[in-house]
């Protein structure tokens, strides 16, 4: 068997290197990169985990889109599938992390929103305690002695039957409330905004002076 020649080796040698060099720069590229990717899954699972704590903590369960519930336990399926692999056996994933950004950016909007939409309805029915509150001296107001005659039947019935349609509505739980207010505008509601404004008027109508000395006010200034 003849032996190759130490010149020959080293050409050979010489002109393999590039290759060689090549490939090492493609294999530690790669390496990088797989590296890089799986921070980005583990980062992308504590999003995960932190937007399912709030949910929770907040009790946003029900005013969060059940598209976007869906889509957090998809996003959880994905990364526990990817987690069971080694970085080289999964190889490159820039098209699912793409995917997953997106779609976490989407689901946090979409807490977000309905975060905003539970504190609008609690301030909505921290209105609708107050306004079962003011219709109450409503009726007290018109039950005065020296008022009487000054409201008629009429009037007291719709504050009384107005006051039980608000009590059920204020007794309602956020998400209900929440779900009552995409129905439509709320009678309950538009009703004690009207009531609120027309009673304030009707009190300094009376109370500015002798009611006795005053025309008595018509239903529209009531």
């Amino acid at each position: 068997m003849m032996r190759r020649s130490k010149p020959k080796m080293c050409q050979d040698y010489l002109l393999a290197a590039p290759i060689w060099k090549t490939e090492l720069q493609t294999a530690r590229t790669r390496k990088a990169l797989l590296v890089d990717q799986s921070d980005q899954l583990t980062k992308y699972g504590q999003t995960l985990s932190d937007l399912i704590a709030d949910v929770s903590c907040e009790s946003l369960t029900k005013f969060v889109a059940s598209s976007t519930m869906a889509t957090i336990e998809q996003i959880k399926t994905d990364l526990k599938s990817l987690g069971e692999h080694k970085p080289a056996q999964r190889g490159d994933v820039s098209q699912i992390i793409n995917s997953i950004e997106s779609r976490l950016t989407d689901a946090h909007k979409s807490i977000a929103d309905a975060r905003n939409q539970k504190e609008a309805t609690a301030q909505l029915k921290l209105s609708l305690t107050n306004d079962i509150t003011f219709a109450q001296q409503t009726l007290d107001f018109a039950s005065k002695p020296e008022l009487k005659g000054e409201f008629d039947d009429l009037f007291v019935k719709t504050i009384k039957s107005l006051l039980r349609r608000i009590t059920d509505v204020a007794s309602l739980d956020l998400w209900e409330l929440k779900d009552k207010q995409r129905d439509g505008p709320n009678s309950e509601v538009a009703t004690t905004r009207l009531l609120s404004s027309n009673w304030s008027s009707g009190r300094s109508y009376l109370c500015d002076g002798d009611a006795g000395d005053r025309e008595q006010p018509t239903n529209n200034q009531l």
